[in-house]
């Protein structure tokens, strides 16, 4: 199980950062949708327009350097390294209760 959280959280210090920069590219389109705004921002506010993923990913680190691609990432982590080591515990009970010669090995 613990093999399950520490792979969990590996992956998580790796991918975070692209999900922050997916997450900026779906909030910033939603804002425009709401305020009718072709030029993506909305009245008196100063915020880039996020077009693609690098123009994002460059926008994030010019303004908040690389601290701001890692925004939000313990409640993340917090959230699911549980849920990664009860999955490996039951995989490996599951798979210890149904083949138990592999125990042996």
């Amino acid at each position: 199980a613990w093999l399950g959280v520490v792979s969990k959280l590996f992956a998580s210090v790796i991918t975070y950062p692209t999900q922050v920069v997916r997450s900026r590219i779906q909030q910033r389109a939603t804002v425009e949708a709401e305020t009718g705004s072709a030029m993506g921002t909305t009245s008196g506010s100063k915020s880039p327009r996020y077009t693609g993923y690098f123009q994002s990913l460059r926008c994030v680190l010019q303004r908040e350097g690389a601290r701001g691609l890692y925004k939000g990432m313990v409640p993340n982590v917090l959230r699911t390294l549980p849920s990664s080591g009860v999955t490996f515990l039951v995989y490996e009970s599951t798979r210890s209760f149904l083949s138990p010669e592999a125990d042996a090995e």
